[in-house]
């Protein structure tokens, strides 16, 4: 398939961070531990950007995508108090950020 075909690359980094949440729009800051998932496959074109977070928002033929999983994607960081940062370049690449707060347990 297409998607098996697309270099995939995730890391894992401890963070400080100061963004703008790109499925809420909420403005966020602290320390963060970020899953960065790239891949350089199409990108994702700038008029359709605004809307890869809306339930059933797909560029799919009809019947070949629901449109569900950024939605899905962006429910559960939000419901785990994350935040989700995208950048894309039409052609070349897309990075998805999932950034969750870094907090220190103490042990008694």
């Amino acid at each position: 398939s297409a998607a098996s075909d697309v270099y995939k690359r995730q890391t894992l980094k401890l963070v400080n961070e100061n963004s703008i949440c790109s499925c809420c729009g909420i403005d966020f800051q602290g320390r963060f531990i970020r899953i960065d998932i790239s891949d350089h496959g199409h990108g994702i074109k700038e008029d359709v950007m605004p809307r890869i977070f809306d339930p059933f928002f797909t560029t799919k033929e009809v019947g070949n995508g629901t449109g569900l999983g950024l939605s899905v994607i962006a429910g559960l960081v939000h419901n785990a108090h994350g935040y989700i940062n995208v950048s894309s370049v039409p052609d070349k690449k897309t990075t998805f950020s999932l950034l969750f707060a870094y907090k220190t347990v103490q042990h008694h």
